[in-house]
């Protein structure tokens, strides 16, 4: 803990440094506000992102990523499908299904979870429900079994922005 708050800080203030250097090496003010701006920006991300992680257990920035894959994955599905006469949207809905299980397969793997079945079912709006049986690479009790399935889905359903009541997951 102290290591980790340690290292917080020398960042913060190499970060200081490397900043003072690089606005005094500035050519011309015209541009000095707009690299003040990036500057404090990155600031803000240096000295809040270690405490966003310490409460959402350490998985905020990789959560972010994957939302931000998931919301990308959603414009260009939206571009497509635009583009795309009646026949081929279910063709294209189907090609999609299965990239988001494959997502899927991968994230419950970097969980520690085998998977049994995996279906993600979607329409033109989006991810309709996702259904997953798993089995953990450890044993583990039944207790610990349920809190895990609701850990998991609500995972789930922030990274892809669906209710938690559509992710039907049994850990077996």
């Amino acid at each position: 803990m102290t290591a980790s708050i340690l290292q917080w800080v020398r960042t913060i203030v190499i970060y200081l440094i490397l900043v003072s250097a690089v606005m005094h090496v500035l050519p011309d003010n015209q541009y000095k506000k707009y690299v003040q701006l990036f500057v404090g920006l990155l600031l803000i991300l240096i000295v809040v992102g270690p405490v966003g992680e310490a409460f959402s257990g350490g998985h905020l920035v990789e959560t972010l990523y994957q939302k931000a894959v998931q919301w990308q994955e959603d414009q260009e599905r939206d571009r497509v499908l635009e583009q795309i006469d009646e026949t081929g949207r279910a063709t294209l809905l189907d090609s999609y299904e299965r990239a988001v299980e494959e997502r899927l397969a991968e994230q419950v793997k970097n969980e520690g979870y085998q998977e049994e079945q995996i279906q993600a079912k979607l329409t033109e709006d989006g991810i309709d429900s996702i259904t997953l049986a798993l089995r953990p690479l450890a044993r583990t009790d039944r207790e610990a079994k349920k809190q895990e399935e609701k850990r998991l889905g609500e995972l789930l359903a922030e990274i892809y922005g669906i209710s938690p009541e559509k992710i039907n997951i049994k850990i077996r």
